[in-house]
């Protein structure tokens, strides 16, 4: 039996660096030989993306259960890789959950620059989905609404909890178009379908040197997970509160 969510890690090349160092964080939070308790992890690479054994190891320190995907979409840049990497991996989520090789709650799909802003953050991520369930009865998407995006209804941001069953729910879900990115293009069916605002993800997308102040108000706002900071302002914080001296 697994355990109920699965955290899933996008990459491309790009990528490997920063997430190498977010893995490392995870690890480092939950010392050795303590994997965290509520979460396996799935690496999703981009097809044209090195094999990174560094990294592997450190979500397998981190989680103790790694699953490997590499995806066969040809999309490359941004945001057509992204799209592509993403749509290819929840398909082949819903795959493995429909054969029962896999069965989890919920996946967080999520990206190098995010950060964990609290030690329990999977199990804080956890009670988000199941509460925006019960709230609002079907719920495939729950994450940080913003009211931008290519549709009047905004969009929950892609870094996100996510049903593992979601690539099975509409066919237009294989893929999307290469000049917008997934979550907005997708923005009007996830809402149909049902979606959640939750404090417990916050997205600041591309700021940088974010201070503690700042940090210590989202926490106490009920974000458990953080995603957009584009320099090493947010690592070092989780690093300096999160980690065992």
């Amino acid at each position: 039996m697994n355990k109920p969510l699965l955290f899933v890690l996008q990459v491309y090349e790009g990528d490997i660096g920063q997430a190498t160092k977010l893995a490392r964080l995870l690890a480092d939070i939950r010392g050795d030989d303590n994997p965290c308790p509520e979460a396996d992890a799935l690496l999703a690479y981009r097809r044209d993306c090195a094999q990174s054994h560094k990294l592997e190891a450190l979500l397998e320190d981190a989680f103790g259960t790694l699953r490997v995907f590499r995806s066969s979409r040809r999309e490359v840049g941004f945001p057509g890789g992204s799209n592509g990497l993403w749509c290819d991996t929840m398909q082949h989520i819903a795959v493995q959950q429909a054969h029962k090789a896999w069965e989890y709650e919920v996946a967080l799909t999520t990206e190098a620059d995010a950060v964990p802003l609290v030690q329990e953050w999977a199990a804080r991520l956890l009670v988000a989905w199941r509460r925006a369930k019960d709230i609002k009865g079907q719920v495939v998407v729950a994450g940080h609404w913003l009211p931008n995006g290519e549709h009047e209804c905004g969009h929950i941001n892609g870094n996100c909890l996510v049903d593992t069953r979601l690539a099975t729910m509409d066919p237009a879900f294989v893929g999307c178009a290469e000049q917008m990115a997934w979550d907005t293009w997708f923005a009007p069916k996830f809402k149909a379908l049902g979606w959640a605002n939750v404090p417990e993800i916050r997205s600041l997308y591309r700021e940088k040197n974010i201070q503690p102040d700042k940090i210590e108000h989202i926490i106490g706002n009920g974000c458990a997970w953080l995603h957009g900071i584009k320099d090493e302002s947010s690592l070092a914080w989780a690093r300096a509160n999160l980690v065992a001296k």
